[in-house]
């Protein structure tokens, strides 16, 4: 337990809690399995591809954002000003992985983009994709499935 973690729900506490790469990669919890390093190693690809498109605002959340020592992936939001955005123009046209946001198979409602088939890690676009009981994914991610509220991370270089 650090003081970053919530001690009755797991969580990190309230708030948005700032770390660079290498203080995830250190970190006494975020970083404490093999499982918790590999998706730290897949976040920075996806990190180093956004900040390419100079993308600051990259926020990670869901189970890896808890104490949970195998977390199954990592889900996250990348914020754009707004749909002209032409970062977001440039990142959708790029044929990476980390900027094709199309259900990986689309004969399933709801299946998930190919970047979480290759790295465990979905990242969803703010403001166009819609969450589902707040206003912005930046809300909704600071929610649990049960409405507690919790702590992201914002990812800095």
């Amino acid at each position: 337990m650090t003081k970053d973690f919530d001690k009755k729900t797991g969580y990190l506490k309230p708030g948005i809690h700032k770390f660079t790469l290498e203080k995830l990669m250190h970190h006494k919890i975020l970083a404490n399995t093999e499982t918790r390093r590999h998706l730290i190693q897949n976040l920075k690809l996806a990190c180093e591809f956004y900040w390419s498109y100079d993308i600051e605002n990259i926020f990670i959340d869901g189970s890896f954002a808890t104490e949970k020592p195998y977390p199954a992936d990592i889900d996250g939001v990348i914020c754009f000003e707004g749909f002209e955005d032409q970062r977001l123009e440039k990142i959708l046209e790029s044929q990476s992985v980390w900027g094709d946001f199309s259900p990986y198979d689309p004969s399933k409602p709801g299946d998930k983009f190919r970047m979480w088939y290759e790295y465990q890690i979905e990242f969803y676009i703010h403001p166009i994709h819609k969450p589902f009981k707040h206003n912005t994914f930046l809300e909704f991610f600071q929610h649990s499935r049960d409405d507690e509220p919790r702590g992201i991370i914002q990812v800095t270089k």
